[in-house]
């Protein structure tokens, strides 16, 4: 299974510029940043270990719910609180009838830290969120943790979901939140954490975003639907002496092949030199395929570092820049690499009325 196209019905989203998909939106064509010092949560390891100098953390976290933080202080529960507003949104702008839930497939990308300490806290999440929810189990379900790439990863399982008629819809997102003291330690004693001591670190963000995916169709135009997913690469980079990037050209290669025009890109681009590099070798290897010049968006210098919500707040962001802004434009390319092996990349169109093979 696998060569599918799927419909985009619905999204649904949280994050620190909103608390719903419209309203960060709106938030980022206004220009607006919300990144913030939390000197209350966390501060920096010092620039000179011989000092004890230490500086606040800057994240981008959902300053609206802050005055909830302290009522889910363990990761899976807050990460269950604020995947639900997400997922809440979703319901509400979609139109999303509750009859279908015995046939509908739930599939979350959460942050891989989540399940370093125990695999608990998985068993935690679900627990919690389908209570949040008030959702019984769903007849498929699946959970990712490998970071910018889950989505895709779970988008793909969906999409074979979809098509052996295991479901009739699907429910596919992730949500991000590394903003735990414990977490935070780690993540900076490994020069993650943007600092005086690290500048090539990210800035955290906390989002949630959610899409409702279903099989591409003759009657999806009648339906409303406006955006489909043409395309869905994924490769892992662990071949030992490969060129520079050849993962990620690889997945972007894969879905330009299905894209008439130079596409407009969306990247999990997040200040970090390594990212940047790679990205570079891409674009140095695909040339004018990418566009002349590439139309390049990476909107974690809005909403700070995506995790594991990457590749659904994209496409969210995605979709509505190729209404407002980018109308000359057919396509959008969106692509992730996680922090270890996996990359992944997703091509969306306009809605055809006929079914494309991706």
């Amino acid at each position: 299974m696998g060569n599918e196209s799927l419909i985009i019905k619905g999204v649904g989203m949280v994050s620190s510029l909103g608390v719903t998909a419209l309203q960060t939106l709106s938030s980022m064509d206004s220009g607006i940043s919300r990144k913030s010092l939390m000197p209350g949560l966390y501060y920096t390891l010092p620039e000179d270990p011989r000092f004890d100098e230490r500086f606040e953390l800057i994240a981008a976290p959902l300053g609206f719910l802050e005055s909830r933080r302290d009522d889910f202080p363990e990761p899976s529960r807050w990460l269950s609180f604020v995947g639900e507003k997400a997922f809440a949104d979703l319901i509400e702008n979609s139109g999303m009838d509750d009859e279908q839930d015995q046939k509908t497939g739930l599939f979350v990308s959460l942050p891989a830290m989540l399940t370093k300490e125990t695999a608990n806290e998985k068993d935690a999440f679900i627990n919690h969120f389908h209570n949040l929810i008030e959702k019984d189990i769903f007849p498929v379900e699946d959970y990712c943790f490998e970071g910018h790439t889950g989505v895709f990863t779970l988008m793909g399982k969906a999409r074979d979901a979809l098509y052996k008629g295991e479901i009739s819809r699907a429910i596919v997102g992730g949500v991000q939140s590394c903003l735990f003291t414990d977490w935070l330690v780690k993540l900076d004693k490994d020069y993650q954490l943007k600092s005086r001591r690290a500048m090539d670190g990210y800035i955290p963000g906390e989002v949630a975003a959610f899409l409702w995916l279903e099989k591409a169709g003759k009657t999806d135009k009648k339906e409303g639907a406006s955006f489909t997913i043409d395309a869905i690469r994924l490769s892992q980079n662990s071949i030992k002496n490969q060129a520079p990037a050849s993962a990620m050209t690889h997945v972007v290669s894969g879905c330009l092949s299905h894209a008439a025009t130079p596409p407009v890109i969306f990247g999990d681009l997040n200040g970090q030199s390594k990212r940047m590099d790679e990205w570079g070798f891409t674009l140095a290897r695909m040339g004018e395929r990418l566009g002349n010049p590439p139309v390049l968006r990476h909107p974690a210098d809005s909403l700070g570092d995506m995790g594991a919500a990457s590749g659904a707040v994209l496409i969210t962001i995605a979709i509505h820049e190729l209404q407002k802004k980018y109308k000359n434009h057919d396509n959008a390319l969106i692509f992730t690499a996680s922090d270890h092996d996996e990359r992944a990349a997703v091509l969306i169109g306009r809605q055809k009325l006929l079914t494309r093979k991706l």
